[in-house]
């Protein structure tokens, strides 16, 4: 009979609807096995969004994508120039493609943008290490931490720092500090017992 063959029909569209279903899974577990490939995807939903291309560009930041990296950094801040995080993403980039004056106008403009923020300021400070000027950068790492005191990681920079600079008793301030903040923190901890054998200046 015509009903017999329903119960038949509605398992091949179930089964249709799985196979969908499992390609999608598929399609979408893709999108997932990585950032770059996930905010890729997501970049196609929404080609103007700038959360979405600010964070394939940290995406493309961590594979050392620099260039591709301000592409998206730059669509973030014309749909959204107050973006200050793009700012310090921008600053890393233009670091890293040897454009030391446009990365640091890309930083001041962080730290114009979001004044009580130490982020701006912690990756300034890492970047003027990176090109030789310590002294700015203890600077800026100072004023860091009097915005956040319990940030293990202002110290330890701060430390790096000194310790390079042969200005030990400085740097184990600082390190000791950054350990305390962090107990877990390994590389605080080995710097600090570096210091305890090294004479103090």
């Amino acid at each position: 009979p015509a009903w017999a063959a329903r119960p038949a029909l509605a398992g091949g569209a179930a089964l249709l609807l799985l196979g969908l279903l499992a390609v999608r899974t598929v399609v979408r577990t893709l999108d997932w096995r990585s950032d770059v490939a996930y905010w890729t995807s997501e970049l196609e939903k929404a080609p103007r969004e700038p959360v979405v291309n600010n964070n394939l560009a940290v995406a493309y930041l961590a594979r050392r994508e620099y260039a591709r990296a301000v592409e998206r950094l730059q669509v973030v801040l014309q749909v959204h120039p107050r973006y200050w995080r793009a700012y310090i993403n921008l600053g890393i980039a233009r670091g890293e493609l040897g454009q030391p004056e446009a990365a640091r106008q890309a930083f001041q403009q962080a730290l114009a943008l979001a004044p009580e923020s130490a982020d701006p300021l912690f990756y300034f400070a890492r970047w003027l290490r990176q090109v030789g000027q310590p002294e700015e950068a203890l600077k800026r790492l100072a004023e860091a931490r009097r915005l956040r005191p319990d940030e293990a990681r202002l110290p330890l920079l701060q430390g790096e720092i000194l310790l390079e600079q042969g200005r030990v008793a400085e740097a184990r301030g600082a390190l000791a500090r950054a350990a305390a903040i962090d107990p877990k923190d390994v590389r605080a901890r080995a710097l600090l017992e570096r210091t305890a054998a090294a004479p103090a200046r």
